[in-house]
């Protein structure tokens, strides 16, 4: 067959996708908008619009699962066809799902990418999936953990060959989403009633936020660590962005200011029960999955744990990860956890590794085979969704 393959992440937040000779995804958000009047605004359109407060959000995802099949085939459709003008008839589509996708999901997207835009082949997998084939790969270890925290939710999944261990799989519903919108709380009742601008807040929080190392020395200078944030002015198309530091602040601007809210924030991955949230934090969720396993398994999961996603991009998220399973964890096990450089960007890197490997033309589902056998054959292919 000798496709070309192209590579689709989708997230809840942002879709990552590209072909196999693309070192780097291209990043398009994963929303359309509804403006009061005119067109639909798609993707990435989003960027070219002064006063995004105007529109309403319509997101194809639910709690990390596609629910409106109408709105993610017209994000696609505006990625395949108008932005990267790619012929799905070259490529194998190299496609990621959540854990525990339904059935009728998996079906959904090979009569999608079959049917509505001719890919000669697919493959299916989960992120955490792809990352432990290659990690363990590099490693030379037998088993691993992957710990993927996204914009909806958090998966902790244990690996022991090539198996995912199902029975310890755990997930939190605890991910960038929850972040921004408890940011966006917190500056609309102390400062600036900002309850409809979430993607000004996000980037709020990636900008300014940020893991403690020692939360309760920080607490006690949060003043010196007092930043700045200018509101972007839709009226000249000024851009928002963080005041450096000493940089005196221009007349006639709108501001938000965060102290200690920028590590506060942040510190839900870890005790979401602050606000509320009946749930273990990362670091407990990962012990306790390990815990799940067979005691021979523990001592080669405990040392092997990584850390990918987008939401896990924050400054020292390992090594507070590292440190929360350290303590809960007794003497005789190994901790460690890794990280890549990019955790945001590496499944789709080791997606591209994977698709250009030897022997990984054995494992796709052919469009001829699936026209000829329909679900059955694609049921069978991709068991381990």
């Amino acid at each position: 067959m000798n496709n070309k393959a192209f590579i689709l992440d989708t997230g809840a937040n942002l879709i990552k996708c590209g072909s196999d000779s693309d070192e780097k995804p291209a990043y398009f958000p994963n929303s359309i908008w509804r403006p009061k009047s005119g067109r639909f605004v798609v993707s990435d359109e989003i960027h070219k619009e002064r006063d995004t407060a105007s529109l309403f959000q319509l997101s194809p995802m639910r709690k990390g699962y596609i629910v409106n099949w109408d709105v993610q085939r017209t994000i696609w459709e505006h990625i395949i066809r108008d932005k990267l003008k790619i012929d799905p008839s070259e490529f194998t589509a190299v496609v990621t799902e959540p854990h525990f996708d339904p059935i009728s999901n998996q079906r959904a997207i090979d009569e999608v990418f079959f049917e509505d835009y001719g890919f000669s082949a697919i493959y299916r997998s989960n992120n955490t999936t792809i990352v432990a084939e290659r990690f363990m790969e590099l490693s030379k270890s037998f088993g691993c953990v992957i710990v993927e925290v996204g914009h909806s939710f958090t998966h902790i999944v244990p690996y022991w060959g090539n198996k995912k261990l199902k029975h310890a799989i755990t997930r939190l519903n605890i991910g960038g989403k929850l972040l921004t919108n408890y940011l966006k709380e917190i500056i609309s009742y102390r400062q600036l009633n900002l309850m409809d601008e979430f993607r000004m807040c996000q980037e709020i929080k990636e900008k300014l936020c940020f893991l403690s190392k020692k939360f309760k020395s920080d607490m006690k200078k949060k003043d010196e660590l007092r930043r700045l944030y200018v509101l972007p002015d839709h009226a000249s198309d000024a851009a928002g962005y963080p005041l450096p530091v000493n940089e005196q602040l221009p007349q006639n601007v709108q501001f938000v200011s965060l102290s200690h809210e920028r590590f506060h924030v942040p510190e839900l991955f870890f005790s979401p029960h602050e606000i509320g949230i009946d749930s273990l934090g990362i670091s407990e969720a990962i012990y306790e999955a390990i815990m799940k396993t067979g005691e021979l398994q523990r001592p080669i999961l405990f040392k092997n744990i990584m850390v990918i996603g987008g939401s896990s991009s924050f400054p020292n998220f390992r090594q507070r990860i590292l440190e929360g399973v350290r303590t809960l964890t007794s003497d005789e096990y190994d901790v460690r956890v890794g990280e890549s450089g990019n955790p945001a960007d590496y499944a789709y890197s080791c997606a591209r590794t994977l698709s250009q490997g030897v022997g990984f033309e054995d494992d796709v589902l052919t469009r001829t085979q699936w026209l000829e056998e329909g679900s059955r054959v694609s049921d069978q292919f991709f068991d381990q969704i």
